[in-house]
């Protein structure tokens, strides 16, 4: 079996380039809803790593689960880290109100529903653990706020990238679903 740890950035890479693939529009990628569908699927791994069956709930309904509190800011401080060693933004008060001109466009059900999917192709295909899945998105989130640095504050990213990780572990995620066929 691979060493998982070896395949969380090519699996990053993998994602990173779906995620542009699925919500480019003529006008680019709104890089603020990019940030968030990986912050997302961050915080959706950990919740669906603690082994819930989530079928009795409205997706979209708050959950709070113990485990998920304690792996959540691990998550937030591997991004920082990334985030730091890259010269990203500031080291410390970063954590901004984000504008509502900078609002990702999609909600939290509707980028798991289109993403989710394919992440879980790229991290099963790749043999990426369950424990690691996380750090996939988190490296993915790092990615677009590099790439995105020049029209939006990192800061900001990494903002909304902590918002959607918190939020991706604190609702009931949409039913998994198989990726379609192309």
């Amino acid at each position: 079996m691979n060493d998982s740890y070896d395949n969380v950035a090519p699996a990053s890479e993998s994602l990173f380039q779906e995620i542009v693939g699925r919500l480019k529009t003529e006008r680019g990628v709104h890089i603020e809803t990019a940030i968030a569908g990986a912050g997302y699927l961050a915080g959706v791994s950990i919740l669906r790593a603690t082994g819930i069956n989530f079928s009795t709930f409205a997706p979209g309904s708050p959950v709070l689960v113990d485990s998920v509190n304690d792996e959540g800011p691990k998550l937030i401080d591997f991004m920082e880290g990334m985030c730091r060693q890259m010269g990203l933004g500031r080291d410390a008060d970063w954590l901004v109100e984000v504008p509502d001109a900078n609002k990702p466009l999609l909600a939290c059900t509707e980028l798991v529903e289109d993403l989710e999917p394919v992440f879980n192709e790229i991290v099963d295909r790749l043999q990426v653990s369950n424990e690691l899945r996380p750090f996939v998105a988190v490296r993915t989130i790092v990615q677009f706020i590099d790439a995105g640095q020049q029209i939006l504050d990192p800061d900001t990213g990494k903002s909304i990238a902590t918002q959607a990780i918190v939020e991706g572990a604190k609702t009931v995620p949409p039913a998994t679903r198989e990726l379609a066929a192309v």
